[in-house]
């Protein structure tokens, strides 16, 4: 039986670890850095930021959806192949 680590029993507290958090925390310093200078600039940037992951979010649902039905498909048509034989 093989198990999964869920790196909860890794070194370093909570300290960005894998290149996603080295890059959202470039990002949110960049953000920091444009507010500052120009703030239309750093709003605009949050805003793409955010509505960027439900984008993400909706194609993973609609391919979760599109598996879903490819499923019921396949079972449905070896259901019709068992009535056949």
């Amino acid at each position: 039986m093989s198990t999964y680590d869920y790196g909860h029993n890794a070194g370093g507290g909570n300290a960005p670890q894998g290149p996603r958090q080295e890059n959202d925390l470039t990002f949110w310093i960049l953000v920091l850095i444009s507010f500052v200078l120009f703030w239309p600039l750093g709003l605009f940037l949050v805003i793409r930021r955010f509505s960027g992951s439900n984008k993400q979010k909706r194609a993973a649902a609609q391919n979760a959806r599109q598996s879903a039905v490819l499923a019921l498909l396949e079972n449905l048509d070896a259901v019709a192949h068992e009535r056949e034989v």
